[in-house]
């Protein structure tokens, strides 16, 4: 499960858009959506995100998983 809260408020905090990050991983921006929603960005999607917005500890945001 991907936190979507914490991935979205990495690229709003570096001042960018939906659209710029769906850019810079090849996806248009109803797939990045899906994909976040669906949790099914594959190794290189993820890899690109951390790289693009300088994620310190991607484990908290791709890897998390609710427990009730």
């Amino acid at each position: 499960m991907i936190n979507e809260k914490k991935l979205r408020g990495f690229w709003v905090s570096k001042g960018l858009t939906q659209f710029d990050v769906a850019q810079r991983i090849g996806v248009s921006v109803n797939t990045l959506r899906s994909k976040i929603k669906k949790g099914s960005l594959n190794v290189c999607e993820v890899k690109k995100l951390v790289d693009y917005l300088d994620i310190d500890n991607p484990l908290d945001i791709f890897f998390t998983d609710d427990v009730t």
